[in-house]
């Protein structure tokens, strides 16, 4: 007796601890997604921000810029998440970032693109107007 109630109680502990662990590790997983910080979008996303006050954008043109972003993102997500070769996505993404750079040249004027990208050259690493490093090795003697 003693021993089929260890085996039963082996049994439901076996089936708590592998049979509902999955479900609890992908929920984990989703909610650690969904938590995770990325860094480098977040320093990107600052350092646009000071390039913006830096070019002296006013509140009413910060709006309207936002909302451009809004419109494009849904577009841009769906381009990326297309079946179509790397050449067509890269295409239609170089199509959609000149509608929006002839859309922000209407919100801004062109002295406070022209600060924002000296803003951004001199002060983040990285992004929009940084200056590109050439690929592959490079070689000095």
């Amino acid at each position: 007796m003693k021993m089929m109630k260890m085996a039963a109680l082996v049994a439901v502990a076996a089936t708590m601890m592998f049979g509902t662990t999955p479900s609890f590790a992908s929920a984990g997983r989703e909610a650690d997604k969904a938590s995770v910080k990325r860094p480098a979008l977040e320093q990107g996303a600052k350092c646009r921000q000071e390039a913006l006050t830096a070019a002296g954008v006013s509140d009413a043109q910060k709006a309207d810029l936002k909302a451009m972003h809004q419109k494009y993102r849904p577009q841009m997500q769906e381009i990326r998440k297309s079946t179509l070769s790397q050449e067509e996505k890269a295409a239609k993404v170089k199509e959609l970032a000149k509608a929006m750079r002839a859309e922000r040249a209407k919100i801004l004027t062109p002295e406070q693109m022209e600060k924002m990208k000296q803003y951004i050259k001199e002060n983040c690493p990285r992004g929009m107007g940084a200056e590109k490093k050439p690929k592959g090795r490079t070689t000095t003697k």
